[in-house]
């Protein structure tokens, strides 16, 4: 592990090297502009030393980081005993930019190096760039947005009670071995769409009630002229999938919304509606509403493979994202050459944690030593 001091040189020299790469950004006190550091004794000191838990319950320390307010923000590093944190708000940047940000500062500690900043500075409206290159010279884009759209059903207004969030996170661990298993059970299917497909059904088994249109992160850079933009660039992205479908219709829904440009117009909606007045986080519920599913995955950063993970342990990269409310359940998918982490956050007071536990379990199910699921036949 590297020591604290070596990880507040790391940020140091990559704010030093690279001004734009938002490590040390801060908020002014109406947190409606950032604050950028311009020397070195003017980063602000945003890595502590931290005991949020253990690896042996790695959902209950995801949970601790974010949780802790006394952490620094809208960016903090937790070093902990053998593991290195991370909590960063969505205004700093996406999974890629977490990906990004770990792995420079774990590089520049052991190094003692500047680590290459994979990441631009963005550049004004890229949102608005975004729009007039997708749509601009393809109208037929629009129709088929349009003839995209998922149905939403209607839903009877219900009964409110009071509610406080009550977050849990829950992990399960898929090796490199049973991922390629997997995979090679259903040719032609992606690896996002199996995960989906093994887990909705799962959800159904435990008496988990889906919301019928789940979401997935997708993210916009695909359609700007420059793919490797700092910020967030992400939006959950709306699908008619249920526990009915199986990988490969799964798999073609989703390249055909990819295909259409609908994600571009759900960011655009997005951001038009994150500027309205906010009524802040919701103090009621109703308990009887189904589980909105949000999906979010990410394939093996290749800035980590060369990371020198701990021996003695397993190669952990994991992460947690707020739930989507009271009912949210999401599911984070992040991987290392060596396993693939899948997390589910929600809040335990709505969803039933036992439940969602079964429904992960459904993950690594074995039948005399071999995977066993519905999209691996033992």
């Amino acid at each position: 592990m590297p020591t604290r001091r070596e990880l507040e040189k790391a940020v140091v020299l990559l704010n030093q090297r690279y001004p734009h790469c938002r490590i040390a950004w801060g908020w002014d006190e109406a947190r409606r502009r950032w604050t950028i550091p311009r020397s070195s004794v003017a980063i602000p000191a945003i890595v502590v030393d931290g005991d949020h838990g253990s690896l042996d319950d790695l959902g209950q320390t995801l949970d601790n980081i974010a949780g802790d307010r006394s952490l620094p923000s809208p960016l903090a590093l937790v070093r902990g005993e053998n593991y290195l944190g991370l909590r960063m708000s969505h205004a700093v940047g996406d999974g890629r930019t977490f990906n990004q940000v770990l792995a420079a500062v774990l590089h520049t500690a052991f190094s003692g190096e500047a680590y290459p900043w994979q990441l631009g500075p963005t550049h004004r409206f890229p949102l608005t760039q975004t729009i007039l290159k997708t749509f601009g010279s393809e109208p037929r884009l629009l129709r088929a947005i349009l003839a995209d759209r998922p149905s939403r059903v209607a839903l009877s207004p219900g009964k409110q009670t009071a509610w406080v969030p009550a977050r849990r996170t829950l992990a399960v661990t898929i090796t490199a071995e049973d991922k390629a298993t997997i995979l090679a059970s259903t040719p032609g299917a992606s690896w996002q769409s199996l995960l989906i497909s093994i887990l909705l059904p799962a959800l159904n088994a435990e008496g988990i009630a889906v919301a019928p249109d789940i979401s997935v992160i997708v993210d916009v850079r695909r359609y700007l002229s420059s793919q490797s933009l700092d910020g967030n660039f992400v939006t959950g992205v709306p699908f008619n999938i249920d526990h009915r479908d199986g990988p490969h219709a799964i798999a073609a829904t989703l390249k055909a919304t990819l295909t259409s440009g609908r994600p571009v117009a759900t960011q655009a909606a997005a951001t038009m509606h994150s500027g309205r007045s906010d009524a802040g986080r919701p103090t009621t519920t109703e308990t009887a509403l189904p589980v909105r599913v949000t999906f979010s995955a990410m394939g093996p950063p290749p800035e980590y493979a060369s990371l020198p993970f701990l021996t003695g342990g397993p190669q952990v990269y994991a992460g947690g994202v707020e739930p989507d409310g009271p009912h949210g359940l999401t599911f984070l998918v992040l991987e290392t050459t060596r396993n693939c982490m899948v997390t589910a956050s929600f809040h335990q007071n709505v969803v039933s944690a036992d439940a969602v536990r079964a429904a992960l379990g459904a993950l690594t199910c074995r039948r005399d030593g071999r995977l066993s699921h519905d999209a691996v036949k033992p």
